[in-house]
């Protein structure tokens, strides 16, 4: 029969007798855990598994030592013998983790153990339910040079902030615009949010007193997690660490930054200070007065957003990115003194 005669291949598999079957997944599709491999098994054809026919044996592993962490078994049966031995588990653990470096990234895999005790993989599949990383060396490739495993911590600034949903690309661009991108903070947006990077605030004496004093005041639930990261000996402090200066240090600036007031240092920099303070001051004393202030600024800002017509999308764009820029600062003087007094007060209660 010619090839080019036929409508519709078949693809004729052989089939393999089932000892024991079941499912594996490289990382816990419960809990994220990408260090996990869990593994569900019943002895006989893996269908049953997959179509939830049988309650199968649940084991939950450490990846990297095949060390068994959870063993819950199935079936209605007290006292039934588990469907696979831990020289099982190791096994199905490495072929597993073998399976995620050759596609990259964490699998869904279906196999079988037939009579002999030969291991079959049958089908794999990524694990498309898991929350997306994001991989610090991809815009730092330093960034885990002089870590021992690359474990870090980071913190979703925007649900800090009581954004529960995501962020659209052009929110995420316009406040990493507004940022300061030379500063000590990382930022990362996996699943479209924002996370800073908490590793070497961690890893740093006066980062550590600066995250116990200033996280309560701002969410009790992240703070409470920061005792135990502190005991982890993960996150040790690391003399002279790089990222995260033992003492803020102001940043150098080229001459056109001093001559421009972007300096500390500089005149314009000190008067910039003392109308934070003196913002400070009213907003304790005269709470509505201040608050009059920050609503005028508002409107003035929306006059000078006005862009006279026509105009077109890239003007647009274009004017919206240069009054970001001359805006920023205006705008954090304006709407930042109330809050960061009521921070203040709250702490000195």
């Amino acid at each position: 029969m010619s090839h080019h005669d036929v409508g519709l291949a078949v693809v004729v598999q052989r089939f393999v007798g089932a000892g024991t079957a079941g499912v594996l997944f490289t990382a816990n599709p419960v809990t994220g855990t990408r260090t996990e491999t869990v593994i569900d098994a019943s002895p006989g054809p893996g269908l049953a598994v997959v179509s939830g026919a049988v309650n199968p044996d649940h084991f939950v592993l450490d990846t990297a030592t095949a060390w068994v962490l959870l063993r819950a078994p199935g079936g209605p049966e007290p006292g039934r013998k588990p469907s696979l031995s831990n020289a099982q588990l190791s096994r199905l653990t490495s072929s597993g983790d073998a399976v995620q470096s050759l596609f990259g990234c964490p699998q869904d895999v279906e196999w079988l153990i037939d009579a002999s005790g030969k291991l079959w993989l049958t089908q794999s599949r990524p694990i498309t339910t898991l929350y997306p990383l994001e991989d610090p060396l991809s815009s730092d490739p330093t960034a885990m040079a002089s870590e021992a495993d690359g474990t870090r911590v980071y913190l979703c600034g925007t649900l800090l902030q009581g954004l529960t949903r995501p962020i659209t690309p052009l929110g995420l661009s316009v406040l990493g615009g507004m940022r300061n991108g030379k500063g000590t903070w990382k930022y990362f947006n996996p699943g479209l949010r924002m996370y800073v990077d908490l590793t070497p605030a961690l890893r740093s004496r006066f980062g550590r007193r600066y995250l116990l004093r200033f996280l309560p005041l701002v969410d009790g639930r992240s703070a409470s997690v920061i005792p135990v990261l502190l005991a982890d000996p993960r996150f040790r402090v690391i003399r002279r660490s790089r990222k995260f200066p033992s003492k803020p240090k102001p940043a150098d600036k080229n001459p056109a930054d001093k001559a421009a007031g972007r300096g500390p240092g500089t005149t314009a920099g000190l008067r910039r200070m003392l109308a934070l303070l003196r913002a400070l001051l009213r907003a304790a004393f005269r709470p509505e007065a201040e608050l009059r202030r920050a609503k005028a600024f508002g409107k003035r800002l929306e006059a000078e957003l006005a862009l006279p017509s026509p105009a077109t999308a890239l003007q647009r764009l274009d004017y919206a990115e240069r009054s970001m820029d001359r805006m920023v600062d205006g705008l954090i003087q304006a709407t930042l003194p109330a809050p960061v007094v009521g921070y203040i007060m709250l702490a000195g209660a």
